[in-house]
């Protein structure tokens, strides 16, 4: 709760306005706005950083219940995701059947959403036995998800015009 003042002076509490959608538009493919995965060690464990391949500075950024990390161009484009929860802390599940990929695009962020930058609500990665993928969720979906396709191996899960996730292909480990 944030403390604000009445006219007389006196404390009124007003609850800060936290909003968890992550409002997206979908946007014509570009070399800039695909996505490719690679891992990167970090200690005794492997992250997972999911990267455009075309340098360029990073203005905005958002961050997701401190495990997911967006940095965003100054065109909002998605140009960069890290999880920054190691693979040994994926939840080992069922095998999830990998999501047809509706249309190759870039992922744009509103401007609403970049004021905002942190969305605390809770983060999901999932991924089977091998590790082969990293199905990466948050909020609740209503409705559909179409899976946007940044590259032929990183999809983004959208429900209308709200960004609900990520599935990516973990690269092999060699």
């Amino acid at each position: 709760m944030k403390a604000a003042h009445s006219p007389r002076g006196r404390s009124v509490h007003r609850p800060l306005v936290v909003v968890e959608m992550i409002r997206v538009s979908i946007r014509n493919p570009s070399n800039a706005g695909r996505l490719y995965p690679r891992l990167v060690n970090m200690g005794k464990d492997r992250w997972l950083v999911v990267e455009s391949r075309i340098p360029r500075a990073a203005p905005y950024g958002l961050d997701i219940d401190a495990t997911v990390a967006c940095d965003i161009d100054a065109d909002r484009v998605l140009m960069n995701v890290d999880l920054q929860a190691g693979m040994r802390r994926w939840h080992v599940a069922p095998l999830y059947q990998r999501p047809p990929i509706k249309q190759y695009a870039d992922l744009g962020f509103t401007e609403a959403t970049l004021r905002q930058g942190s969305f605390p609500i809770p983060v999901s990665i999932r991924t089977d036995a091998e590790r082969s993928y990293a199905l990466v969720t948050w909020g609740s979906a209503t409705g559909e998800l179409e899976a946007v396709g940044l590259s032929e191996h990183c999809l983004a899960l959208v429900s209308k015009d709200i960004l609900r996730g990520f599935y990516i292909d973990v690269p092999t480990l060699r």
